[in-house]
This record gives structure tokens, C-alpha cells and sequence, in this order.
């Protein structure tokens, strides 16, 4: 949406709904997700670190995000996503995400194959 810099229609003042280009008022852009909108650590559980650290399973991260995630998170919705390994995610340093567990997932399920 762009507002009109030059004493624009109604509705461009403070505490008034903003309009688009062509006057219709409506919701304005959704504020860009803050820091604490991202989703908490995963707590550290050492035993499911040290197997995921060597795992080439694939994990979900948004660049510019410190977590990385397994398919579904709720904190991936409507973002730009990178697969990698779980095992390259470690080492550039990515954490757990604390809503999906990626480490206790992936732990578990490597369990259940072996």
C-alpha cells in the first residue's frame, strides 16, 4: 500500500485507516515477524544432539533465523525455506526449534531404525 504524500484522500491521517492507490481503505501490510515472535530453543537434551550432529537427515531453516525445524513448524508458515542437512545445520550453528523439537524427532526416529 502506499499513502499519498501530499495531504492525500481522507483516511491517510493519524489513527484513520490507510487506503491503497485507489482510495479503498483496508488492513495495513502485516508488520515483518519480531524477535520475539521466533520460536524458543528446544531445550538441550545431550544424548539427542550427539546423534542428530552426524545425521544427513533434512531440517527446514529461514535465513536470517537462528533455528532450524522438521516439516510442519508452525514457525515456517509463509516463509522462504532451505533445506540441509541436520548435521550442516550444526555446524553453522543453528539451534533446535522449541516448538517442533527437531532434535528429539530425529533422534527418535533414527532409534526406531536401527
Amino acid at each position: 500500500m502506499v499513502a499519498a504524500s501530499h495531504g492525500g484522500p481522507a483516511g491517510d491521517g493519524p489513527g484513520e485507516p490507510a487506503k491503497d492507490v485507489n482510495g479503498a481503505s483496508g488492513p495495513a501490510q502485516e508488520p515483518t515477524p519480531t524477535a520475539e515472535e521466533e520460536p524458543p530453543e528446544e531445550p538441550r537434551d545431550a544424548a539427542a544432539a550427539a546423534v542428530v550432529a552426524g545425521l544427513e537427515s533434512e531440517v527446514l531453516v529461514v535465513d536470517e533465523q537462528p533455528r532450524y525445524h522438521v516439516v510442519g513448524c508452525r514457525a515456517l508458515i509463509g516463509k522462504a525455506l532451505i533445506p540441509i542437512p541436520v548435521r550442516e545445520a550444526v555446524e553453522l550453528g543453528f539451534t533446535p526449534c522449541g516448538w517442533c523439537t527437531p532434535d528429539r524427532t530425529l533422534a527418535a526416529q533414527h532409534a526406531s531404525v536401527r
